[in-house]
């Protein structure tokens, strides 16, 4: 997983973030956040009666904390998160993500990978990336991006139950060790992919009834907060079989 910015135009490992950030200087990590989430007030349309005056459009609101541990969690010692999320604090509550966010501060899984290295990193990336997503809907507070959606909504259920989550985040884990530390193993893929597939095929349905309210609301008090959460994961999983059947493909494996 890499980052890109003017210091580093060829990108910066996730890993080597904690040593290229001293402990004054965060504008490194700024600047790769400011990437990846900006103020709602930017280019979101204004709505009054929706939270925090904004019609969510990509996704959120996002409170800092929430911001930061997605992209650089996994990466960087609690003081140095803590320092950032008060800085970015002083800037703004809530943040958006920007229309041409990839989450995670991954490469964009567009371009295929041409060896087997790249694809053991592409599976990584896009396997983390569906269990912050689906850990992202499992913290989703009430209230935050849900408005009392119009009445034709009011009884839509969410699409994959606690269990089905359950799933998803294990299929996902299996394969991000798979990639990242066992052979390659068929199998493992095979009943990765079966599980993903499912859950993105119900997702899917919901996401075709999502939107559908949405318009017909005008967005005004539609839950876009949770609804865009669900197709986010949606993509993030397509992402996953996408990289996984492209990395069995390299590697000549039948699945």
């Amino acid at each position: 997983m890499k980052f890109y910015t003017a210091d580093y135009p060829d990108g910066i490992r996730a890993e080597h973030l904690s040593e290229a950030v001293s402990d004054t200087d965060l504008d490194l990590l700024k600047e790769i956040f400011f990437q990846f989430y900006e103020d709602p007030q930017n280019q979101l349309p204004y709505d009054k009666e929706n939270e925090w005056g904004y019609l969510w459009i990509y996704g959120g609101p996002y409170y800092t904390s929430e911001a930061v541990d997605d992209l650089f969690g996994s990466y960087l010692p609690e003081e140095t998160l803590d320092r950032l999320i008060s800085e970015l604090e002083s800037v703004c509550a809530v943040w958006s993500p920007t229309p041409d966010d990839h989450p995670d501060g991954s490469e964009s899984f567009d371009e295929e990978p041409t060896s087997t290295d790249d694809a053991r990193e592409f599976v990584r990336s896009a396997a983390q990336q569906v269990r912050a997503r689906v850990e992202a809907l499992r913290n989703h507070p009430p209230g935050i991006g849900h408005n009392h959606p119009p009445e034709e909504t009011e009884q839509t259920e969410a699409p994959l139950t606690n269990a089905d989550l359950d799933e998803v985040s294990a299929a996902a884990g299996a394969l991000e060790y798979a990639a990242a530390d066992a052979p390659a193993d068929a199998s493992t893929a095979s009943r990765a992919l079966s599980v993903l597939r499912a859950a993105s095929a119900k997702i899917r349905g919901y996401a075709d009834k999502f939107i559908v309210a949405a318009v017909t609301a005008a967005g005004a008090r539609f839950g876009l907060g949770e609804g865009e959460l669900w197709i986010a994961l949606k993509t993030s999983i397509d992402d996953l079989v996408s990289a996984t059947s492209k990395w069995m493909e390299l590697l000549n494996l039948p699945f």
